[in-house]
Formats: structure tokens, C-alpha cells, sequence
């Protein structure tokens, strides 16, 4: 489970403080595959930085399946963070000299590359449907290839929680529902913890939950709205 407590992140420039997250409360269940709308600017990588442990808040606690995140020391945060999370960027941030295969397998090459870890990234990119494209460097894969591969990296370590930051950005509308029906049905298959921020607000409805920031605050919303109130 994902507890934050009264989180608030700010930034204090030129004598004037903004609060980017003001005092928000969120518990997200094991399983649940959650979004985050907001338009660009709205402190929605702030707070998806702040429950992945990238960040820390200004003040408010965070708590990861019973783990006092604020009484750890930076290399025990770490260690909690290389166990539990894993990212998708809106980037993709592949390697563009290794494969398809290897891009998948990164997160775990550092520790070990054995037989059961060519299998797995094996099963991983059939998975995401791109088997035969398993040798393609990133330059020779489209742009809903390349974040395909970088959903099955992102669980090629097994970790329980997956947070996306805007995944989909820089994608069109029709790639964009591919990979969101793509990233359901692993959810479904998977029982993953999913945080994923966006601006699209007609991704919602792949979710289970959805919630708005607006100006540093946090409230949950319909994911059947056709619209939402910009800042």
C-alpha cells in the first residue's frame, strides 16, 4: 500500500514560496491501477518523483507497505526503491546501442544475466506483442514500439509498484489507446500497483481510480468526465 500523509513540496525563489503539492493525503491499495489528470505545470511529476522516493517532500510522510519512508537513511531509501519501483517516462529512455531484448533486460543485467533472465525478458517482449522485433535497436522501432519495450523493462525486475509519467505524450490518439488498452491488460493479468500521471483526460477511463491536481491540491474525481477545471 501507498500512504502519503499530509505531503507538501515547495520551492521558495526570489523571497516568494510556492507550494507545488499543498498538504495532500493519498492511499492507493495493492493493486489498483490509479491516474493522476492535470494540465502541464501542475506539480503532477512533482508528486509522482515524491512517491516513487526521486524526491522529498518539504514536509508530510510517506509510508510504502508499512515502511516509514522518512526514518530511512538515503541508502536504505534506495535500496527500497530499486526493490519495489519501477519507472515509465514519457522519453522512453532506451539505450539506442542495445537491442530490444536488452533494453528490456537492463535492470537487472548489473546484477546478473543467467539463462532464467533471458527467459524472462523473452516472455516480456511477447508479452507486449513485439517478439520478432526482439534484435531492433530503438532507431529502427516506432515510438509505440519503443514504450512498449519500456513497459516490459519496467517489469522485468518484478517490482509491485509501476509509476507512468505521461507515457503517452509523445504519441498519437490511436497508438496512445494501444498502449493504454496494452498496459490494462497487463494491470489486469499482473496485479501491479499503477500510478500514472497524464494531461489526457480520456486516458481516465483505463483506470480504476482517478484524481485531479489542481493548484498543489489533490481530489478525486469521476473517470467518466468529459472535461476538468484547468488551473
Amino acid at each position: 500500500m501507498i500512504n502519503l500523509k499530509n505531503i507538501t513540496k515547495s520551492y521558495t525563489s526570489r523571497n516568494e514560496t510556492v507550494h507545488v503539492l499543498d498538504n495532500i493525503t493519498l492511499s492507493i491499495n495493492p493493486g489498483k491501477f490509479v491516474s493522476i489528470i492535470g494540465p502541464s505545470g501542475s506539480g503532477k511529476t512533482t508528486l509522482l518523483q515524491v512517491i516513487g522516493l526521486l524526491d522529498e517532500p518539504t514536509s508530510g510522510e510517506i509510508i510504502i507497505d508499512g515502511v516509514h519512508v522518512n526514518q530511512l537513511t538515503n541508502k536504505e531509501r534506495n535500496r527500497l526503491r530499486n526493490r519495489k519501483i519501477s519507472y515509465i517516462f514519457q522519453q522512453y529512455q532506451l539505450l539506442p546501442a542495445l537491442t530490444a531484448l536488452e533494453n528490456i533486460m537492463l535492470p537487472i543485467l548489473q546484477f546478473k544475466k543467467n539463462k532464467e533472465v533471458i527467459e524472462r525478458a523473452e516472455h516480456l517482449i511477447e508479452q507486449v506483442g513485439l517478439k520478432d522485433r526482439r534484435h531492433h535497436i530503438p532507431a529502427k522501432l516506432s515510438g509505440g514500439e519503443q514504450q512498449r519495450i519500456a513497459i516490459a523493462r519496467a517489469l522485468m525486475s518484478q517490482p509491485d509498484i509501476i509509476l507512468a509519467d505521461e507515457m503517452t505524450g509523445n504519441l498519437d490518439e490511436d497508438t496512445a489507446n494501444n498502449i493504454m488498452e496494452l498496459f490494462q491488460k497487463i494491470h489486469r493479468q499482473d496485479k501491479k500497483t499503477i500510478v500514472m500521471v497524464t494531461h489526457y483526460l480520456e486516458l481516465i477511463k483505463y483506470t480504476e481510480d482517478a484524481y485531479q491536481l489542481r493548484n498543489g491540491h489533490l481530489s478525486k474525481i469521476d473517470r467518466n468526465l468529459n472535461t476538468y477545471v484547468a488551473e
